[in-house]
């Protein structure tokens, strides 16, 4: 484990937040923070000492550990009660919250954060629906937010500008703007249609969901009492699950059956199309996913397909170019299909890939001077003063003297800005969806290999056409959900496949 050992100095304070008196002012006492994200160590070391000026009789190390074998290492040192007072954890804490490893928030979040002005609870100050999204199976909230993650559309815009090729708004215009590329003599995506390149699944997973949000009420039956899906509130459907005997029985009735359901027949003949205007198949075969990135920065490619987390990357290579080869990027949103595309999109629009990245989380049982401490420290940090200072913090190249930010994370705290020119990656779910759109079985592994084959390489790649692929998908996902049955035949209830199934 790599440790850096945090030495603040009030001195070295940086602007300072004027905040209201905490309730806390008698804290003392010693905690350490940990986190695995490189990128946020300035920041958070940053908090701290912000704290400590506040709070002369606390110490608070900030320390890193690999982001490998995260989750090990957490765990081995929650159950051996050695674990820091504070760690920064992705959407993982709640396989530690059902051994009871971790605090659960949900007092805390209902009660004021004292470095607000406000007297709203503090869960409020975090952006819905990502809050709610973290609950555990008792609806238990265990995580303090953070930042979010948003997937887009990077785009070359000094090629799109040279051109007259403007950034598409739905999918259609996505088609014309892949095929006016082409014209230009160019490569619109370079795509590797292999397990390392989520460009061509993330949509597929996008654009199914959406168009299976009218089937939602008619496979998810085993549901709470008085429950009622409403594609406008993303929330309606918190709590809610597919189970492995509701897929079983959807399966039978053709709901989600390649073979019947009309949803996959249209969205396979949609990837179908992207991949015929938009990729150059015969690379995607050959191409790995380690190589995407660059083919983007380096021109070859026009649009590229990733999340904030690639933009200090993109901003680093772009810079290391010679200056004739640098160019102007930006970024859209996934396009939207519409309902000209097909009555099974008029529910809404499509949710991009976007959710809750990384928050913190509070051993269970700590100490009680520790804990306050350690849950005061982050209703400070987590403070819309505090938070707008942290996530807008630059690093300054020593070459160059030019400033960069450290993050581009969006954040998870109400009133925090984005960086300008990311608004197309900020985090949002427009309407409920379920995750109706099975490509293999549910965690079936065998089956995600066989979609990996027949519908990356085969069917993207041009070998089978569409009533190939159909047939391959049914076979395929049958075989997946008749082993999720004999896997979780514990939890199957006999009696509703027996009153279900034709």
């Amino acid at each position: 484990m790599f440790k850096r050992m945090l030495v603040l100095l009030l001195a070295l304070a940086v602007a300072l937040p004027l905040v209201p008196a905490t309730a806390q002012e008698d804290l003392a006492g010693e905690i350490t923070f940990v986190t695995f994200m490189g990128e946020w160590v300035t920041p958070f070391e940053t908090a701290a000492a912000d704290y400590m000026a506040l709070h002369p009789g606390v110490t608070i190390t900030v320390s890193t550990v690999p982001y490998d074998g995260l989750q090990d290492f957490y765990r081995t040192n929650l159950v051996g009660g050695t674990a820091p007072e504070i760690m920064h954890a992705e959407p993982w804490w709640n396989n530690f919250a059902s051994l009871e490893l971790i605090k659960q928030m949900d007092d805390v979040f209902a009660a004021p954060n004292p470095y607000n002005e406000d007297d709203t609870p503090w869960g409020d100050a975090f952006v819905q629906p990502f809050l709610d999204f973290t609950r555990d199976p008792g609806g238990h909230i265990n995580v303090v937010p953070w930042s979010l993650y948003g997937v887009g559309m990077f785009y070359n815009k000094t090629f799109f500008d040279n051109n007259g090729i403007t950034a598409p708004t739905n999918w259609d215009e996505f088609m014309t703007t892949c095929k006016a590329i082409k014209d230009a003599g160019a490569l619109p995506m370079y795509v590797a249609l292999k397990p390392n390149d989520a460009q061509w699944f993330w949509p597929l997973g996008m654009l199914g969901n959406f168009a299976m949000r009218s089937e939602v009420e008619a496979v998810n039956l085993r549901t709470a009492e008085g429950w009622a899906f409403d594609v406008e509130d993303p929330t309606s459907t918190l709590g809610e699950s597919i189970t492995v005997d509701e897929a079983w029985v959807a399966f039978n009735k053709g709901i989600i059956d390649p073979l019947a359901a009309p949803e996959y027949r249209v969205i396979a003949e949609m990837m179908n199309e992207w991949a015929e205007n938009c990729i150059d198949r015969q690379a995607a075969l050959a191409a790995d996913g380690s190589e995407v990135y660059q083919a983007f920065w380096t021109g070859q490619s026009k649009i590229f397909m990733n999340g904030t987390w690639f933009i200090s990357t993109l901003v680093n290579e772009i810079n290391n170019l010679p200056e004739e080869q640098q160019f102007e990027w930006n970024i859209f949103a996934y396009p939207s299909p519409t309902a000209d595309n097909g009555e099974m999109f008029s529910m809404g629009v499509m949710n991009q890939n976007m959710n809750l990245r990384n928050g913190f989380i509070v051993p269970a049982n700590l100490d009680p001077a520790k804990e306050a401490i350690a849950i005061d420290f982050l209703q400070f940090m987590t403070s819309t003063e505090e938070a707008s200072k942290l996530f807008s913090l630059n690093r300054v190249d020593e070459e160059t003297g030019a400033e960069y930010p450290w993050s581009y994370d969006p954040p998870a705290v109400v009133g925090v800005p984005m960086r300008p020119g990311t608004e197309a990656l900020y985090p949002r779910i427009d309407n409920a969806e379920m995750g109706l759109f099975l490509t293999n079985g549910q965690g079936d592994t065998q089956g995600w290999d066989e979609f990996l084959n027949f519908f990356g390489q085969q069917y993207l790649g041009g070998m089978i056409d569409t009533d190939a692929v159909l047939e391959e998908w049914s076979f395929s996902l049958e075989g997946g959900l008749q082993r999720a049955l004999e896997t979780y035949e514990e939890d199957i209830d006999q009696q509703f496949l027996d009153e279900n199934l034709p």
